[in-house]
């Protein structure tokens, strides 16, 4: 498979999410991110998260794909466009559990913002192949909305904040 099948396949999300957990975990664990997880322990101290927040990344981003995924189980095209964003999304969730559990809860927010960028490039990918199911393009135009106004949030509630502080 080349670059064509990157983030869309199962294999392509599982090998990706693998690797972007042991470069952040060797990186991480070098020590050189103390700093940097320290200022954003900070920054998530005086900017918490909105009401609701994550209830809403839980419910849209995560229990309703898996949802569909389930009850459409039998339908080979949403196992294959679905499977991939929920293995990337489950190795999202154990890299940050990991990281966070090893060096802080600041990591989350690097370890949130890179696979937030991932989850974009395979939402971009993967939407256009659903043209078969118009309602599954709208679940993934919906995931691709979600995420971007997590990459949003990201950028200027916790990393420009974080530059702001560096000036």
């Amino acid at each position: 498979m080349g670059w064509g099948g990157l983030l869309v396949s199962r294999r392509s999300a599982a090998l990706a999410a693998a690797f972007s957990a042991l470069v952040l975990a060797a990186v991480a664990l070098s020590g050189v991110l103390q700093p940097l997880e320290a200022q954003l322990r900070g920054v998530m101290r005086s900017q918490p998260l909105p009401p609701g927040y994550f209830q809403v990344f839980m419910l849209g981003g995560t229990l309703v794909p898996l949802a569909l995924r389930l009850w459409f189980r039998r339908v080979s095209l949403v196992i294959t466009l679905l499977d991939p964003y929920l293995i990337l999304l489950l190795g999202q969730i154990l890299s940050e559990i990991l990281l966070v559990l090893l060096v802080g809860p600041g990591l989350g927010v690097i370890v949130g913002f890179w696979f937030t960028l991932l989850r974009l490039l395979q939402l971009l990918r993967l939407r256009p192949r659903a043209a078969a199911l118009p309602w599954l393009q709208v679940l993934l135009s919906a995931e691709l909305l979600l995420w971007l106004v997590n990459a949003a949030h990201i950028l200027l509630r916790r990393l420009l904040p974080l530059g702001l502080n560096l000036l």
